[in-house]
């Protein structure tokens, strides 16, 4: 499945989530290239290396689906943000 987002700027604090599809539970990826449903496991990333981090998760079809960046705060909270972002 893919959809048209908008991007994130490198400088803006992201992490990769993405689902299960045999659960349909969220996903976040971690630092050592592991899938986690905590977000506080999450990897904070921001620069331009994100979207060769992103690459390397949409390879990753057979554990998720439709990986995508989510904005977060510079310490991978939610609930600073008045909207989080999604793309």
């Amino acid at each position: 499945m893919s959809s048209e987002r908008p991007k994130l700027g490198p400088d803006i604090p992201k992490v990769i989530t993405a689902w299960i599809p045999a659960t349909g539970r969220v996903v976040y990826l971690t630092k050592d290239r592991n899938w986690s449903e905590d977000l506080g496991d999450a990897e904070v990333m921001t620069g331009a290396g994100a979207v060769d981090v992103l690459a390397w998760a949409a390879q990753d079809q057979t554990r998720v689906s439709d990986p995508s960046f989510m904005q977060v705060t510079a310490d991978g909270h939610t609930h600073h943000l008045e909207r989080p972002f999604i793309v």
